[in-house]
């Protein structure tokens, strides 16, 4: 008994090793690379309005689907995220979702969205391309 226990203490420590080693490393590859450069404040958070408007237009396209439950989203990294002219935030992806014979349908769609000050979101149009 006293055996397997410090077996799997070994195994547990030596895979943690393992990734922070890997951690160490891949941080030292980005940093080394000649074009390397850190974001400013200004890119980092647009960077996360970019992500968090993706994800809010995921959600906000889930309430108009007949059967949201079913709903599978590509990763939000692929999305084509815009911000327009206005500060507007235009999003273009895809979803998979049944329709109401409960068949399985792809549905483009475009959702236009626009942070409000008080960190809430305003849903300006969204549109299933068919």
């Amino acid at each position: 008994m006293k055996s397997s226990t410090n077996t799997f203490l070994w195994i547990i420590g030596a895979f943690i090793l393992l990734i922070l080693a890997f951690n160490v490393y891949s941080n030292y590859l980005e940093k080394s690379n000649p074009n390397y450069k850190p974001l400013t404040e200004a890119q980092k958070k647009e960077k996360r309005q970019k992500d968090d408007a993706a994800l809010n237009a995921q959600l906000l396209v889930k309430r108009k689907l007949k059967s949201p439950t079913t709903a599978k989203f590509p990763a939000t990294s692929t999305a084509k995220v815009e911000k327009s002219a206005n500060g507007t935030w235009i999003i273009t992806s895809y979803v998979d979702s049944q329709n109401g014979f409960g068949a399985m349908i792809r549905n483009d769609w475009v959702a236009e969205i626009k942070y409000l000050p008080n960190d809430k979101i305003e849903l300006i149009n969204i549109h299933f391309q068919e």
